[in-house]
């Protein structure tokens, strides 16, 4: 075979795998896409992990609470004893829960909010009303990070604790300001 034809076979090869990742990915997600597709939602999938990232990056974590794993299971490093409300609520009666609706209506109704799991899913930009349609849909991955695009807030579950934590980013420290039980 000549050189061009096997240089050709080999980024075919690149390409076939890329498709066959992202589909993987997708798969993954499919309840939530399905979800906003039904609904007429409109919405962005980014596979490049750039949310994340960037958490990772500007924002301090720490290893889990009650983690005793190798692996890096993280939340973020905020003081839990000095959290302004916390309350008990089910993932789809956020909005009935006073500082929780007091947190969103921060948010602007324009911003988009981007999906992080940090199980590796495709990270998922949908708007405000989308998420608030059924947040439950949206922390089907064991942990989530709801970001607000415009990187004033945080929303975290942390599944096996039963904990929804919503954090003020834009201090110099992260401010906890609704810790919510999830019953």
């Amino acid at each position: 075979m000549d050189r061009n034809k096997i240089e050709y076979l080999k980024e075919k090869q690149l390409l076939l795998k890329k498709e066959i990742r992202l589909k993987e990915l997708r798969k993954r997600i499919a309840p939530e896409l399905n979800y906003l597709e039904e609904h007429s939602f409109a919405f962005k999938v980014f596979y490049d992990f750039k949310y994340i990232n960037w958490i990772n990056d500007n924002i301090k974590v720490r290893p889990k609470d009650g983690y005793r794993g190798s692996h890096g299971d993280f939340q973020i490093d905020v003081d839990d004893l000095n959290v302004v409300n916390t309350k008990i609520a089910s993932e789809d009666d956020f909005l009935t829960v006073g500082p929780i609706a007091e947190f969103f209506n921060r948010i602007s109704n324009d911003t988009t909010l981007i999906i992080c799991a940090l199980g590796g899913d495709p990270e998922l930009e949908i708007s405000k009303e989308a998420f608030l349609s059924n947040p439950s849909i949206f922390f089907s991955s064991p942990e989530t990070w709801v970001l607000s695009a415009d990187k004033t807030s945080i929303i975290e579950n942390i599944w096996e604790q039963g904990v929804v934590r919503f954090i003020d980013i834009t201090q110099s420290e992260p401010i906890l300001r609704v810790k919510s039980m999830i019953n």
